[in-house]
């Protein structure tokens, strides 16, 4: 039964008489007790099983906790191994563009063509480098278009960036009529930087020669 409020009171009562600060909780007798408390506890009645009791806790071995630490370690070898298999997969080369420019017919084939050859020929083994050889002829220089192309030349034709008639400046304009060997057709030159398809490009003129590698140069940031 629960116990009435006046027992409550008395016990509590006779703890201050005895000079002693009650207990913040406890349980005397079977009986849930809290001193001074507006609350009337309750009693606490035997304990039943209301289910199965659980399974006993097992606990791995030192040599489980060392297998498993050393089956990590392999999966860990094995992702590790992965990675630097990776990093060793080709991604490819770097594409180099050597440009010409032809701006009118005339006898050059075997100047392209000797171009071409010392190109390839001090290529290194291993390069991070391939090459690629393009040709921008004007649209006016159509006799030469097929002899490059059998060389292997990729052939682009370009009309001059800027017609000499549209040049209002009196002195620029004849300045360009009067520049090199074919006046405003010198400025093909500039469709090279066009080719932004390229790693890089270099443009030579049809009576250049490469002596030597040029990766070094290439490689340049």
């Amino acid at each position: 039964p629960l116990l009435a409020p006046d027992s409550i009171q008395a016990r509590s009562a006779k703890v201050e008489k005895a000079g002693t600060s009650p207990r913040p909780w406890n349980i005397d007798f079977g009986m849930g007790h809290c001193p001074r408390s507006r609350y009337v506890p309750l009693k606490l009645g035997p304990l039943h099983a209301t289910s199965a009791p659980p399974p006993p806790l097992t606990l791995p071995s030192i040599h489980e906790k060392e297998e498993e630490q050393a089956k990590e370690v392999v999966l860990a070898s094995e992702e590790i191994s992965v990675l630097h298999e990776e990093e060793r997969v080709p991604i490819g080369k770097k594409a180099i563009a050597w440009a010409v420019t032809v701006s009118q017919d005339g006898d050059f084939v075997d100047g392209a063509a000797v171009l071409m050859a010392s190109v390839k020929e001090n290529a290194v083994d291993g390069s991070a480098f391939d090459h690629a050889f393009v040709a921008l002829l004007h649209t006016e220089a159509t006799k030469s278009i097929e002899p490059l192309k059998r060389l292997g030349w990729n052939v682009r034709t370009v009309p001059a960036p800027v017609e000499l008639e549209d040049i209002k400046g009196e002195f620029l304009r004849g300045r360009i009529a009067k520049s090199g060997c074919c006046g405003e057709r010198e400025l093909l030159k500039l469709y090279a930087w066009t080719l932004t398809e390229y790693h890089r490009v270099v443009h030579l003129d049809m009576d250049s020669m490469v002596l030597q590698s040029m990766d070094e140069l290439l490689n340049l940031p």
